[in-house]
């Protein structure tokens, strides 16, 4: 049988005296406590004493050689945000491992490239049946002070995505509490409708140029049965005050717009808070609401996810590609 070492030895008993230790200085500090703040994650336990606890605990931990965080029990952890330029030195298939997608039609295929991410959707030509996609990071994010950004590059006005109308095809930026969009409610059109019993916010980008969002319930209702909250878009007011939403070649607010083979990025800003939002479109203010109902706490006070979908109706053709960049995320 091998000796300990002397010196191991004497690090472990002094461990073990130190989480000893900070037991009594707890127990102490309880039963001495002589103010009436009492804090709530520790009940009877004093506001004063709890800080001296604290103290106590570092200098005892500090003498043992252990290095600690310390952060109070009612602190929340920081909420989780996101930035990946999603590109690829060589071509390669799929987004990899720190994705989760969702396929809302007949099927998609994802690709990356040194240009970004390409989604090819196969429609089902003009039968009326869906296509589309989407996908999200795995990891949850949340709002920060009732506030929530999301960037995305994306090609709004590659040739074709939209067809003959401009509408057969779209981007959809959704936040949702769902991290899967699966089920959609009855009636359902829009990736952010395929959220039944969860809250969801969606945003839609036409080619033609037009931005829609609206926000449902987190029933199982469908758009026309209830579950719709607001809807704000170009032509309809949900707040208070509204602007653009559309095409202005005037103000310099124009999409880019490239053949189908190609890739022509956009950078999309999308600012989420409880009484508005704001899209912008390379850096300038594209459409605005301010003055919204409130967005219930079930969005903003939990666990939500970002999804970014490609979804077509009634296209003409039997396949669709979308194509983008960068997502980033922003808390607060």
């Amino acid at each position: 049988m091998t000796n300990p070492d002397p010196a191991e030895a004497l690090r472990r008993r002094s461990r073990r005296g130190t989480a000893r230790g900070a037991d009594r200085v707890f127990a102490d500090a309880t039963a001495s406590g002589a103010t009436t703040a009492t804090d709530p994650g520790r009940p009877g336990l004093t506001e004063r004493s709890r800080l001296w606890v604290a103290a106590a605990a570092i200098v005892l931990l500090a003498g043992a050689g252990v290095v600690a965080a310390v952060r109070s029990t009612d602190e929340p952890a920081p909420a989780a945000g996101w930035s990946d330029d999603l590109r690829s030195d060589e071509p390669v298939d799929g987004l990899g491992a720190p994705y989760r997608t969702s396929t809302l039609g007949p099927g998609v295929s994802y690709r990356r490239s040194p240009a970004g991410w390409t989604a090819t959707v196969a429609g089902p030509g003009s039968s009326g049946t869906l296509g589309g996609a989407a996908f999200s990071p795995r990891s949850a994010t949340a709002f920060v002070d009732g506030r929530l950004v999301i960037e995305a590059e994306l090609a709004v006005g590659l040739d074709g995505i939209g067809g003959s109308d401009g509408e057969s095809g779209w981007y959809e930026i959704v936040v949702t509490t769902a991290s899967e969009l699966t089920d959609f409610r009855r009636g359902g059109l829009y990736a952010h409708e395929a959220t039944s019993g969860h809250w969801s916010i969606g945003c839609r980008f036409a080619p033609s140029g037009t931005t829609t969002c609206q926000l449902l319930d987190a029933s199982e209702a469908g758009v026309f049965d209830g579950a719709r909250v607001w809807q704000a878009s170009f032509f309809e007011e949900a707040g208070d005050t509204t602007f653009g939403g559309f095409e202005n070649a005037d103000a310099g607010l124009t999409i880019s717009r490239c053949a189908a083979d190609e890739v022509c990025l956009d950078r999309w800003r999308l600012t989420l808070s409880e009484t508005g939002l704001r899209i912008d479109l390379n850096g300038a203010r594209y459409f605005e609401q301010t003055g919204l109902p409130q967005l219930p706490a079930g969005l903003t006070e939990g666990e939500v996810f970002v999804h970014i979908a490609t979804m077509t109706n009634r296209h003409p053709d039997a396949e669709q590609r979308f194509a983008g960049g960068s997502l980033e995320i922003q808390p607060g």
